[in-house]
Protein backbone atom coordinates (compact mmCIF):
# COMPACT_ATOMS: atom_id res chain seq x y z
CA UNK A 1 0.00 0.00 0.00
CA UNK A 2 1.43 3.39 -1.05
CA UNK A 3 0.19 6.98 -1.23
CA UNK A 4 -0.05 8.29 -4.79
CA UNK A 5 -1.42 11.64 -3.68
CA UNK A 6 -3.00 13.21 -0.62
CA UNK A 7 -6.24 11.31 -1.27
CA UNK A 8 -5.30 8.34 -3.46
CA UNK A 9 -3.78 5.03 -2.45
CA UNK A 10 -2.10 2.36 -4.57
CA UNK A 11 -3.19 -1.11 -3.43
CA UNK A 12 -1.69 -4.48 -4.39
CA UNK A 13 -3.37 -7.74 -3.44
CA UNK A 14 -3.50 -11.25 -4.87
CA UNK A 15 -6.36 -10.42 -7.24
CA UNK A 16 -5.61 -6.94 -8.57
CA UNK A 17 -3.50 -3.82 -8.58
CA UNK A 18 -5.75 -0.81 -8.18
CA UNK A 19 -6.09 2.67 -6.77
CA UNK A 20 -8.49 3.80 -4.06
CA UNK A 21 -9.68 7.37 -3.43
CA UNK A 22 -10.37 7.87 0.28
CA UNK A 23 -12.65 10.84 -0.40
CA UNK A 24 -14.87 9.44 -3.16
CA UNK A 25 -14.49 5.79 -2.04
CA UNK A 26 -13.93 4.86 -5.67
CA UNK A 27 -11.57 2.12 -6.79
CA UNK A 28 -9.89 1.97 -10.24
CA UNK A 29 -8.42 -1.26 -11.61
CA UNK A 30 -4.92 -0.88 -13.07
CA UNK A 31 -4.03 -4.51 -13.69
CA UNK A 32 -5.50 -7.91 -12.98
CA UNK A 33 -2.96 -9.59 -10.73
CA UNK A 34 -4.18 -13.08 -10.00
CA UNK A 35 -7.39 -15.04 -10.47
CA UNK A 36 -8.42 -16.94 -7.37
CA UNK A 37 -8.92 -20.65 -7.79
CA UNK A 38 -6.03 -21.13 -10.22
CA UNK A 39 -3.65 -23.77 -8.95
CA UNK A 40 -0.47 -22.17 -10.31
CA UNK A 41 0.47 -18.63 -9.40
CA UNK A 42 1.35 -17.00 -12.72
CA UNK A 43 2.93 -13.56 -12.68
CA UNK A 44 1.78 -12.58 -9.21
CA UNK A 45 2.93 -9.09 -8.26
CA UNK A 46 4.11 -9.04 -4.65
CA UNK A 47 5.19 -5.42 -4.47
CA UNK A 48 4.77 -2.31 -6.60
CA UNK A 49 6.61 0.92 -5.82
CA UNK A 50 5.75 4.10 -7.74
CA UNK A 51 8.72 6.13 -8.95
CA UNK A 52 8.83 9.49 -10.70
CA UNK A 53 7.48 10.20 -14.19
CA UNK A 54 5.11 7.24 -14.47
CA UNK A 55 7.77 4.66 -13.68
CA UNK A 56 7.35 1.69 -11.37
CA UNK A 57 9.53 -0.80 -9.57
CA UNK A 58 7.74 -4.12 -9.51
CA UNK A 59 8.62 -7.40 -7.81
CA UNK A 60 6.89 -10.32 -9.50
CA UNK A 61 6.73 -13.94 -8.48
CA UNK A 62 6.47 -16.19 -11.54
CA UNK A 63 6.34 -19.83 -10.58
CA UNK A 64 9.46 -20.46 -8.51
CA UNK A 65 11.23 -17.38 -9.86
CA UNK A 66 11.22 -13.89 -8.37
CA UNK A 67 11.93 -10.95 -10.68
CA UNK A 68 12.45 -7.25 -10.04
CA UNK A 69 11.14 -5.23 -12.99
CA UNK A 70 11.65 -1.55 -13.81
CA UNK A 71 8.39 -0.68 -15.54
CA UNK A 72 7.94 2.54 -17.51
CA UNK A 73 4.84 4.23 -18.87
CA UNK A 74 1.14 3.67 -18.41
CA UNK A 75 -0.17 0.13 -18.68
CA UNK A 76 -3.39 -0.56 -20.53
CA UNK A 77 -5.22 -3.73 -21.53
CA UNK A 78 -5.91 -4.41 -25.19
CA UNK A 79 -9.45 -4.99 -26.32
CA UNK A 80 -10.49 -6.01 -29.79
CA UNK A 81 -12.33 -3.57 -32.03
CA UNK A 82 -13.14 -6.18 -34.69
CA UNK A 83 -12.40 -9.84 -35.29
CA UNK A 84 -11.18 -11.18 -38.60
CA UNK A 85 -12.15 -14.85 -38.68
CA UNK A 86 -9.84 -17.10 -40.69
CA UNK A 87 -9.62 -20.79 -41.45
CA UNK A 88 -7.97 -23.30 -39.07
CA UNK A 89 -4.96 -23.63 -41.38
CA UNK A 90 -4.24 -19.86 -41.34
CA UNK A 91 -1.11 -19.29 -39.30
CA UNK A 92 -0.22 -15.69 -40.05
CA UNK A 93 -1.99 -12.54 -41.26
CA UNK A 94 -0.29 -9.34 -42.43
CA UNK A 95 -1.45 -5.90 -43.50
CA UNK A 96 -1.40 -4.98 -47.16
CA UNK A 97 -0.76 -1.35 -48.02
CA UNK A 98 -4.34 -1.10 -49.27
CA UNK A 99 -7.15 -0.56 -46.73
CA UNK A 100 -8.95 -3.70 -45.56
CA UNK A 101 -6.66 -5.97 -47.60
CA UNK A 102 -4.52 -8.67 -46.00
CA UNK A 103 -1.93 -11.32 -46.83
CA UNK A 104 -2.64 -14.73 -45.28
CA UNK A 105 -0.26 -17.66 -44.81
CA UNK A 106 -2.01 -21.02 -44.79
CA UNK A 107 -0.19 -24.12 -43.51
CA UNK A 108 -1.86 -27.44 -44.31
CA UNK A 109 0.09 -30.68 -43.98
CA UNK A 110 3.21 -30.17 -46.13
CA UNK A 111 1.73 -27.32 -48.20
CA UNK A 112 2.43 -23.62 -47.67
CA UNK A 113 0.33 -21.07 -49.51
CA UNK A 114 0.10 -17.28 -49.64
CA UNK A 115 -3.32 -15.71 -50.17
CA UNK A 116 -4.53 -12.17 -50.71
CA UNK A 117 -7.79 -11.35 -48.95
CA UNK A 118 -9.68 -8.40 -50.43
CA UNK A 119 -11.76 -5.83 -48.58
CA UNK A 120 -14.98 -7.74 -49.40
CA UNK A 121 -13.57 -10.97 -47.93
CA UNK A 122 -12.81 -12.72 -51.23
CA UNK A 123 -9.48 -14.50 -51.43
CA UNK A 124 -6.95 -15.01 -54.22
CA UNK A 125 -4.24 -17.66 -53.99
CA UNK A 126 -0.92 -16.08 -54.98
CA UNK A 127 1.26 -19.19 -54.84
CA UNK A 128 1.63 -22.59 -53.17
CA UNK A 129 4.75 -24.58 -52.33
CA UNK A 130 5.51 -27.86 -50.58
CA UNK A 131 7.99 -28.93 -47.91
CA UNK A 132 9.41 -25.44 -47.44
CA UNK A 133 9.89 -22.94 -44.65
CA UNK A 134 8.22 -19.65 -45.50
CA UNK A 135 7.89 -16.30 -43.75
CA UNK A 136 6.80 -12.87 -44.96
CA UNK A 137 9.21 -10.08 -44.08
CA UNK A 138 7.81 -6.92 -45.67
CA UNK A 139 5.90 -5.44 -48.60
CA UNK A 140 7.90 -3.05 -50.80
CA UNK A 141 7.11 0.63 -50.09
CA UNK A 142 5.66 1.02 -53.60
CA UNK A 143 3.49 -2.09 -53.13
CA UNK A 144 4.94 -3.92 -56.12
CA UNK A 145 6.44 -6.96 -54.40
CA UNK A 146 6.76 -8.95 -51.18
CA UNK A 147 10.01 -9.82 -49.46
CA UNK A 148 10.02 -13.41 -48.19
CA UNK A 149 12.37 -15.84 -46.53
CA UNK A 150 11.95 -19.09 -48.45
CA UNK A 151 13.90 -21.91 -46.80
CA UNK A 152 16.13 -19.25 -45.27
CA UNK A 153 16.87 -17.47 -48.56
CA UNK A 154 15.66 -13.89 -49.25
CA UNK A 155 13.19 -14.05 -52.12
CA UNK A 156 11.01 -11.48 -53.87
CA UNK A 157 7.47 -12.22 -54.99
CA UNK A 158 6.30 -9.96 -57.82
CA UNK A 159 2.64 -9.16 -57.13
CA UNK A 160 1.93 -8.24 -60.76
CA UNK A 161 3.68 -11.13 -62.49
CA UNK A 162 3.07 -13.63 -59.65
CA UNK A 163 6.68 -14.79 -59.82
CA UNK A 164 9.10 -15.88 -57.10
CA UNK A 165 12.50 -14.26 -57.64
CA UNK A 166 15.29 -15.56 -55.36
CA UNK A 167 18.00 -12.99 -54.63
CA UNK A 168 21.54 -13.66 -55.80
CA UNK A 169 22.98 -14.09 -52.30
CA UNK A 170 25.13 -16.83 -50.83
CA UNK A 171 23.60 -19.44 -48.55
CA UNK A 172 20.18 -20.04 -47.04
CA UNK A 173 20.94 -19.18 -43.42
CA UNK A 174 19.37 -15.72 -43.33
CA UNK A 175 17.34 -14.79 -40.24
CA UNK A 176 15.65 -11.58 -41.38
CA UNK A 177 15.34 -9.27 -44.38
CA UNK A 178 13.89 -5.77 -44.75
CA UNK A 179 13.75 -3.25 -47.58
CA UNK A 180 16.15 -0.35 -47.14
CA UNK A 181 14.75 3.08 -46.29
CA UNK A 182 14.78 4.19 -49.95
CA UNK A 183 13.45 0.83 -51.19
CA UNK A 184 16.46 0.31 -53.46
CA UNK A 185 18.15 -2.34 -51.34
CA UNK A 186 17.54 -5.07 -48.78
CA UNK A 187 19.04 -5.23 -45.29
CA UNK A 188 19.68 -8.88 -44.37
CA UNK A 189 20.97 -10.52 -41.17
CA UNK A 190 22.46 -14.00 -40.84
CA UNK A 191 24.24 -15.99 -38.16
CA UNK A 192 27.40 -17.93 -38.94
CA UNK A 193 29.66 -19.58 -36.38
CA UNK A 194 27.67 -17.93 -33.56
CA UNK A 195 28.24 -14.46 -35.04
CA UNK A 196 25.54 -12.20 -36.45
CA UNK A 197 26.25 -10.33 -39.68
CA UNK A 198 24.10 -7.71 -41.41
CA UNK A 199 24.51 -7.00 -45.12
CA UNK A 200 23.05 -4.43 -47.52
CA UNK A 201 22.05 -5.93 -50.88
CA UNK A 202 21.51 -3.53 -53.81
CA UNK A 203 18.56 -4.60 -55.96
CA UNK A 204 19.76 -3.01 -59.20
CA UNK A 205 23.34 -4.30 -59.19
CA UNK A 206 23.15 -7.38 -56.95
CA UNK A 207 26.14 -6.02 -55.02
CA UNK A 208 26.32 -6.73 -51.26
CA UNK A 209 28.29 -4.94 -48.54
CA UNK A 210 28.75 -5.71 -44.85
CA UNK A 211 26.93 -3.17 -42.66
CA UNK A 212 27.24 -4.40 -39.07
CA UNK A 213 28.24 -7.37 -36.96
CA UNK A 214 26.87 -8.63 -33.65
CA UNK A 215 23.17 -7.67 -33.90
CA UNK A 216 20.24 -10.09 -33.94
CA UNK A 217 18.10 -7.81 -36.07
CA UNK A 218 18.76 -4.56 -37.94
CA UNK A 219 15.84 -2.42 -39.18
CA UNK A 220 16.15 0.58 -41.53
CA UNK A 221 14.88 3.64 -39.66
CA UNK A 222 15.77 6.72 -41.68
CA UNK A 223 18.33 7.58 -44.34
CA UNK A 224 21.66 6.15 -43.06
CA UNK A 225 20.08 5.37 -39.66
CA UNK A 226 19.22 1.88 -38.40
CA UNK A 227 17.72 0.34 -35.29
CA UNK A 228 19.45 -2.76 -33.96
CA UNK A 229 18.37 -5.48 -31.54
CA UNK A 230 21.40 -6.53 -29.48
CA UNK A 231 21.60 -10.06 -28.01
CA UNK A 232 22.11 -8.59 -24.52
CA UNK A 233 18.53 -7.20 -24.46
CA UNK A 234 19.27 -3.67 -25.67
CA UNK A 235 17.82 -1.56 -28.48
CA UNK A 236 20.42 0.57 -30.28
CA UNK A 237 20.21 3.41 -32.77
CA UNK A 238 23.02 3.19 -35.35
CA UNK A 239 24.23 6.24 -37.27
CA UNK A 240 27.32 5.31 -39.29
CA UNK A 241 29.98 4.51 -36.72
CA UNK A 242 27.99 6.06 -33.86
CA UNK A 243 25.93 3.82 -31.56
CA UNK A 244 23.23 5.29 -29.30
CA UNK A 245 21.56 3.08 -26.69
CA UNK A 246 17.82 3.65 -26.36
CA UNK A 247 16.45 4.02 -22.79
CA UNK A 248 14.38 0.82 -23.09
CA UNK A 249 15.24 -2.86 -23.27
CA UNK A 250 13.48 -6.15 -23.81
CA UNK A 251 13.20 -9.30 -21.78
CA UNK A 252 15.38 -12.13 -23.10
CA UNK A 253 15.63 -14.24 -25.09
CA UNK A 254 14.13 -12.20 -27.94
CA UNK A 255 11.26 -9.75 -28.50
CA UNK A 256 8.54 -10.87 -30.86
CA UNK A 257 7.56 -8.96 -34.03
CA UNK A 258 9.79 -5.89 -33.92
CA UNK A 259 8.46 -3.09 -36.15
CA UNK A 260 9.26 0.55 -36.90
CA UNK A 261 6.48 2.81 -38.13
CA UNK A 262 7.43 6.46 -38.52
CA UNK A 263 9.29 7.29 -35.31
CA UNK A 264 7.62 4.55 -33.26
CA UNK A 265 9.23 1.23 -32.31
CA UNK A 266 6.86 -1.67 -31.58
CA UNK A 267 7.70 -5.02 -30.01
CA UNK A 268 6.03 -7.68 -27.86
CA UNK A 269 7.06 -9.89 -24.95
CA UNK A 270 5.39 -12.84 -23.25
CA UNK A 271 5.84 -13.87 -19.63
CA UNK A 272 4.12 -16.59 -17.60
CA UNK A 273 0.87 -14.65 -17.48
CA UNK A 274 0.63 -11.96 -20.16
CA UNK A 275 1.65 -10.87 -23.60
CA UNK A 276 2.58 -7.18 -23.62
CA UNK A 277 2.85 -4.95 -26.67
CA UNK A 278 5.19 -1.98 -26.30
CA UNK A 279 5.27 1.25 -28.30
CA UNK A 280 8.32 3.49 -27.90
CA UNK A 281 8.83 6.81 -29.68
CA UNK A 282 12.48 6.95 -30.71
CA UNK A 283 12.58 10.75 -30.86
CA UNK A 284 10.67 11.66 -27.68
CA UNK A 285 11.43 8.51 -25.59
CA UNK A 286 7.71 8.18 -24.73
CA UNK A 287 6.81 4.59 -23.82
CA UNK A 288 3.36 3.01 -23.69
CA UNK A 289 2.37 -0.62 -23.23
CA UNK A 290 -0.74 -2.77 -23.61
CA UNK A 291 -1.30 -6.11 -21.98
CA UNK A 292 -3.45 -9.17 -22.60
CA UNK A 293 -3.63 -12.65 -21.12
CA UNK A 294 -1.05 -14.79 -22.92
CA UNK A 295 -3.73 -17.40 -23.59
CA UNK A 296 -5.59 -14.79 -25.64
CA UNK A 297 -2.78 -13.14 -27.57
CA UNK A 298 0.39 -14.38 -29.22
CA UNK A 299 3.70 -12.58 -29.36
CA UNK A 300 3.49 -12.31 -33.15
CA UNK A 301 1.66 -9.29 -34.56
CA UNK A 302 1.73 -6.80 -37.42
CA UNK A 303 1.39 -3.01 -37.60
CA UNK A 304 -0.16 -1.04 -40.46
CA UNK A 305 2.04 1.32 -42.48
CA UNK A 306 0.79 4.39 -40.61
CA UNK A 307 1.10 2.70 -37.20
CA UNK A 308 -2.55 3.28 -36.28
CA UNK A 309 -3.79 -0.31 -36.56
CA UNK A 310 -2.47 -3.61 -35.24
CA UNK A 311 -3.18 -7.21 -36.14
CA UNK A 312 -2.96 -9.39 -33.04
CA UNK A 313 -3.21 -13.16 -33.26
CA UNK A 314 -5.14 -15.53 -31.03
CA UNK A 315 -4.98 -19.14 -32.16
CA UNK A 316 -7.68 -21.29 -30.64
CA UNK A 317 -8.46 -24.94 -31.05
CA UNK A 318 -10.95 -24.46 -33.87
CA UNK A 319 -9.91 -21.36 -35.75
CA UNK A 320 -7.48 -18.48 -35.84
CA UNK A 321 -8.94 -15.25 -34.54
CA UNK A 322 -7.05 -12.23 -35.75
CA UNK A 323 -8.37 -9.09 -34.17
CA UNK A 324 -7.54 -5.60 -35.28
CA UNK A 325 -7.16 -2.94 -32.62
CA UNK A 326 -6.54 0.77 -32.66
CA UNK A 327 -3.15 1.79 -31.29
CA UNK A 328 -4.68 4.31 -28.88
CA UNK A 329 -6.83 1.80 -26.98
CA UNK A 330 -6.17 1.77 -23.25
Amino acid sequence: MHWLSAHELLLVDEEAIHTFNIQTKESRLLQQNYQTGIALTRGLTRMLLPLANKQWLQFRHEGDIGRMIHQQGEVGVLSASRYIHTEPQTRAVFFSQKPEEYFLFNFENDKRSLLLQQADGTQQRLFEIQDSRLSLQQQHPDGSSLLLLLDGKPTLFDLKQHQLLPLNVVGNHWLSARFSYDGKGIVMTSRQNSEYQTWLYQLDSGFSQLLYQGYQLVLPYQADRYLAVHPDSRFLLLEGEQVHELPVNYSPPYPGSVHIRGTDLFWAETDLKNTTVFRFNIETAALAQWRQDRRQMQQTFDVSADGSQWLLRHIGHLDTKVYRVSANIR
